[in-house]
């Protein structure tokens, strides 16, 4: 389902904030700040979330996983500086994401110059 973006869950019962009660119903949500985006691939910590194509996060920021440089949570997607573009050259962005954490692996690809 990469292009599309929704969340899993009921929607009177989840948040990207802090746990409630769970459920056993299978709702999807739209993520609010996502319309028109392309989503290429999504990681999912415990209490945050980050996609690439270009690097989003949002969700539960206390230790600073949500690589925006502060501790805030954050309830719609935010995009994160990763810095400088290489001229000539594209980045291949592979995140990954664990409970307190979030990785973000770049590897530079040159692009033909035909």
């Amino acid at each position: 389902m990469l292009g599309h973006h929704r969340v899993l869950g009921n929607p009177d019962k989840i948040s990207s904030m802090k746990h409630l009660e769970d459920s056993k119903e299978g709702v999807l949500e739209v993520v609010p700040g996502l319309e028109g985006e392309k989503v290429v691939h999504i990681a999912a910590g415990a209490e945050h979330s980050v996609l690439n194509g270009l690097v989003k996060t949002w969700g539960w920021g206390e230790h600073g996983q949500l690589g925006l440089g502060d501790t805030c949570d954050q309830t719609g997607p935010q995009t994160v500086n990763l810095g400088q573009e290489v001229p000539n050259e594209a980045a291949k962005i592979k995140v990954y994401s664990g409970s307190g954490f979030t990785i973000a692996v770049r590897t530079p690809t040159v692009l033909s110059q035909t």
